[in-house]
Parts: structure tokens; C-alpha cells; sequence
């Protein structure tokens, strides 16, 4: 029996009846029984993950532009290529992927394998999707792949809901001239419809969608979505359509958070059941390590501690698998470890941490801690763990979070001593991660903000050079200024709005914007919110590239559900 099998049978109840592809895998597979907001923004717009779109782009994977965003197709892409040439799948943007691609990367015999391995899996993809439950559902049904020349969306644009602006953006996605162009658009589409809660319009879009590993890619996310509305019958059903074990235990981890949202204690147990006998199948301990830290912090933010602290001691179990390589070992040791130190359970971390060799390794534990200490107020033991960050970009990072939680102890003048450090090591960064330098002044200068140094702040923050992170810095001191009934505060928003007119790409404004407004928003500064989701759609509104207009106005879509929810 395998650690989790065994884990299965005595923390959850039986598992239900599998899909037959996944249920023959879990059977002749089984292998042996082993023995911050803020620093996710830093990680869509790095420069690593912009030189790492390059080489995807290259390979012919990426089909979308460098600009340093981890957007949903990044992720893809870089899922698929580690899926390519036999790496730990876990769609992150690290230096060692990076490092990956540039060496074979660029070898031509690579290029030649990867064009080989891609033809498979879109084969194997194509073959699964129309033997599995949906087939019927992806089969077209007379829909027309062609935008409408006629249509007007000018009443939408007066009037915007979700379901109008993904009508509009779905025919924009019609209107991309390049296949991976337009698959990729119908896929951002795809997922903002499931978002609304639509099934049938999902598949609507889906169905256009060429490349088959995108309509897997695609339907996996869709999926998510749904179990994260409750809509766990649609989210079930897909499953049937997954290749891959690991992307449906992605969406039973999905279903397992909704139902502990809606304290449907006796199906947790039946999917987490369900769950881990698909990973085991997949035999990716890596990626089964990462699914499952994600998903016990996530139970432990709904409520469900006991089932929380069982997933996470899976996880551990699971770093001992003997297949593992030591280096992989403690990268997967230090997910766990970042999970533990988001829950408070620092000595538990630190303990873990101790054990990885590569200090670059115990990175997501230190930033976890980092973070942690900032939400919490506590920051004496961190600030060494904030100074053990052996990158400069990182510790910066790090060392902002300390004396935020510094100030909120009360401790002012260690606060400065934390952010005179930060400031030291801004001028460490290499020079040619300019986003990464950017991202680390914006980081202290929201720090400044909290220590109530409003113009140190603003100075700071004019030092950003990237015009969309300097608009959301000065966008946050402006809201900080206005709680505490600071006059500055009306000036600094101007100098907001400044920068983003400074932001040369419609479409990343239009981002720009629509992340300002759910900011606003959750500071329960409905008007600006709504006030400045207008702002987004006007520049959407205003695009002539098909692609850019899809994606802008997909996003929009899911914005505006998120406004809806959150009541401005």
C-alpha cells in the first residue's frame, strides 16, 4: 500500500468511482511507498519570466508577447514544455527553468524532439477529449468561426455586465487572424464565462479552440472555476476530458475548497480520497508536493483545520518519495515550508528549512515567514530570516514586510533601521532586472507609506520606473493617505493617474486599471472603484488589435464580477 493509499484509508473515506482512463493509470501505476499579493505581482511582470516567454516563443510553445506578466498562458506554456522534456510540472517561472531552456533550449535536436513530443500529446489529448464524457459537448454544432462584421457593442460599453463584455470579446477572439493567437484568446474567453457561472457558453467557446492540448488547458481552468462556484457536477464532468492525472487532481482540489465553503464536511473527505489516488497516478511528486501545500492552506482558510494539517502531513510524506532527486526533494520541502510559516506555524517551517542544502531553495519559506510577520505584527525572529534571503531582489522584499510588521508593533525606529537596509540593497540588484529593482523601491515605498512617511514615500515611489507598478504605488499611498484624513492625498492620486497615462500599452492600462478598481474596492472605496473600472473599459473599448481587445475585455469581464460580488 502507498503512503496515499495508506493516508486514504485512515484519515478519508473511500473514494468514489473514477473516470476508466484515470482508474486503469491509478491501478498499473501505483508506485512504491516513499520513505504576498504584493511579491505575486513581482512574479507576473519579472524580467525572469520575461526572458523565459522569449525562448517559449522561440520553441513555438508561447504564442503570446514578452511582457514579464504570468498570465494564464505563460503558465501553459511553460506547463507544457516542462511536461516536454520531463521536468517536475508545476508551471512556475523560476531561474532554474530558465536556466533549462537556455542551455537545451536552443539546441536544434531539442526543437526536433519537442516538435515530436507535441504532436503526441496532441494526439493523446485529441483521443482522451473525444472518448471522455464531453465529447458530445466539444463537437461542433454548426457555430460560426467567424466574428460578426455587424454587430455593435456600443450599448454594452454604456452598459457593461460580464456576459456582454464576454460576447464582445469572444468575437474579437473570432477576429485573430493567427491560430495559437486566437486559441490562446478563446481560452482567456472560455475560462472568464466559467467564471460568470455559464456552462453551455463555455463550451461554446471551447469547442472553436484548434490546438487540443488548449482545449484541456482551457477546460481544466473553466473547471476550477466552477467548483470554486459550486457548480460541482461541471466541474466533475471535465475531469473525464483530462490526460493528465495532476490536472484533475487540480480540479478535485478546487472541488474540495468549495465544498468546505459550504460546509459539505462528508464530500471533503470523499474527493480528498478521490484526490490523492489520482496524484498518485500521475507520479509527479513534485507537482502532488505543490498541489497539496496549496490546497491544505487553503482548507485551513475555510475552516477545515483537521483536514488542512492531513493534506500538508500527505505533502511531507510525499517529500520522502525515493524517486525523488535530493535537489528536487528541497525545493519540494521548502513549498511545504512556505505553507506551514502562512500558517503561523514558524517553528514547523524553520525546522523544515533547516534541512535544504541550496539556500535559493529555502527562498518561498523565508518570504513566507517575511509575509506572514507583516499580516500578524511580529517581527523580531524574522528580520534574520528576512536578512537570510541570499538574493538581493527577494530581501528587499523581505525586509520592506519586516518593518511593516514593525510598525504595526509599534517598534518605529527598528522599522527604519529594516527599511534602511532595503533601501541599501535596492542598489545590489542587478542592473538588468530593471522590473525586479522597480518592484523592490515599490516595495519600500509602501512601507514608508506605513510608517506614515508620506513624503518619502512619494519620493520613492517617483523613483519606479515601470509606469503601471509606479500608478499602483502611488495608487495604495494615495488610499493609505486618505484613512488617515491626509490632505496629500488628492495630489498623489493625480500623480497616479500621471502614470498610468504614462503606460504606452492599451492593453496593460486597461490591466492597470481594472486592478486598481478591485483595490479600491476592497478598501470599500466603491465610487473610485467603480469610477475607475469605467476608466479600464474606455481604454478596452478604444482597441484595434483583435487579440489585445479579446484578452482586455475578458479580463474586464472577470473583473466586473468580482466588483459585483464585492458590492461598490
Amino acid at each position: 500500500m502507498t503512503a496515499f493509499a495508506a493516508t486514504t484509508a485512515i484519515a478519508f473515506p473511500s473514494a468514489p468511482s473514477l473516470p476508466g482512463h484515470l482508474v486503469v493509470r491509478a491501478a498499473v501505476e501505483d508506485r512504491p511507498s516513499p520513505g504576498p499579493d504584493f511579491l505575486t505581482d513581482f512574479v507576473r511582470q519579472s524580467a525572469l519570466i520575461s526572458r523565459i516567454q522569449d525562448v517559449l516563443a522561440d520553441l513555438g510553445i508561447y504564442a503570446g508577447p514578452a511582457d514579464g506578466e504570468m498570465t494564464p498562458a505563460t503558465e501553459r506554456s511553460i506547463r507544457i514544455y516542462q511536461s516536454q522534456v520531463n521536468l517536475a510540472v508545476t508551471g512556475r517561472a523560476t531561474r532554474d527553468l530558465l536556466d533549462h531552456l537556455e542551455t537545451v533550449g536552443r539546441a536544434n535536436k531539442l526543437v526536433g524532439r519537442l516538435a515530436e513530443t507535441r504532436d503526441r500529446n496532441q494526439e493523446t489529448a485529441r483521443q482522451v477529449l473525444l472518448t471522455s464524457q464531453i465529447a458530445d459537448r466539444l463537437r461542433s454544432d454548426g457555430d460560426s468561426q467567424s466574428a460578426n462584421p455587424l454587430r455593435d457593442p456600443s450599448a454594452c460599453f454604456a452598459k457593461p455586465t460580464p456576459d456582454c463584455l464576454l460576447d464582445e470579446s469572444f468575437e474579437s477572439a473570432k477576429a485573430v487572424a493567427d491560430t495559437k493567437f486566437r486559441d490562446w484568446a478563446l481560452g482567456d474567453v472560455a475560462v472568464a464565462r466559467a467564471a460568470t457561472g455559464s456552462t453551455d457558453a463555455v463550451y461554446r467557446t471551447i469547442r472553436l479552440i484548434e490546438d487540443p492540448r488548449l482545449v484541456v488547458a482551457s477546460l481544466r481552468d473553466a473547471a476550477v472555476e466552477w467548483a470554486r462556484l459550486g457548480k460541482t457536477a461541471e466541474a466533475r464532468e471535465a475531469i473525464s476530458g483530462m490526460p493528465d492525472p495532476m490536472h484533475a487532481a487540480a480540479i478535485l482540489a478546487a472541488i474540495a475548497v468549495a465544498q468546505t465553503a459550504h460546509g459539505d464536511s462528508e464530500g471533503i473527505g470523499m474527493t480528498l480520497g478521490e484526490l490523492l489516488i489520482v496524484a498518485n497516478a500521475g507520479k509527479k511528486p513534485v507537482e502532488t508536493v505543490v498541489l497539496l501545500a496549496g490546497l491544505a492552506f487553503d482548507l485551513h482558510k475555510n475552516g477545515a483545520e483537521v483536514a488542512g494539517d492531513d493534506v500538508l502531513r500527505v505533502a511531507v510524506d510525499t517529500t520522502h518519495d525515493a524517486a525523488l532527486e535530493p535537489r528536487d526533494r528541497d525545493r519540494a520541502i521548502g513549498e511545504v515550508a512556505a505553507v506551514y510559516a502562512k500558517l503561523g506555524q514558524t517553528e514547523t517551517a524553520r525546522t523544515l528549512m533547516s534541512g535544504i542544502a541550496d539556500p535559493t531553495l529555502r527562498r518561498p519559506a523565508l518570504m513566507a515567514l517575511a509575509e506572514r510577520s507583516m499580516e500578524v505584527g511580529e517581527a523580531p525572529a524574522t528580520l534574520q530570516d528576512a536578512t537570510d534571503v541570499e538574493d538581493s531582489r527577494y530581501r528587499v522584499v523581505a525586509l520592506s514586510y519586516v518593518a511593516i510588521a514593525q510598525v504595526r508593533a509599534g517598534d518605529l525606529n527598528a522599522a527604519r533601521q529594516s527599511v534602511d537596509k532595503a533601501r541599501t540593497d535596492i542598489d545590489l540588484i542587478d542592473p538588468r532586472f530593471t522590473y525586479a529593482r522597480a518592484f523592490a523601491v515599490s516595495r519600500v515605498a509602501t512601507a514608508l507609506a506605513e510608517m506614515r512617511g508620506y513624503q518619502d514615500a512619494a519620493s520613492a515611489a517617483d523613483e519606479i520606473e515601470d509606469d503601471s507598478l509606479r500608478a499602483q504605488t502611488l495608487w495604495h499611498l494615495a488610499s493609505v493617505q486618505a484613512r488617515d484624513g491626509n490632505a496629500a492625498s488628492s495630489e498623489t492620486r493625480k500623480l497616479a493617474r500621471r502614470a498610468i497615462d504614462d503606460i504606452t500599452s492599451d492593453i496593460d492600462r486597461s490591466w492597470t486599471l481594472s486592478r486598481l478598481a478591485l483595490n479600491s474596492a476592497s478598501r470599500g472605496e466603491d465610487e473610485l472603484a467603480t469610477a475607475t473600472f469605467g476608466a479600464a473599459l474606455a481604454v478596452a473599448q478604444e482597441i484595434g488589435n483583435s487579440f489585445a481587445r479579446a484578452t482586455a475585455l475578458a479580463n474586464l469581464a472577470k473583473t466586473l464580477v468580482q466588483l459585483e460580488a464585492s458590492g461598490p
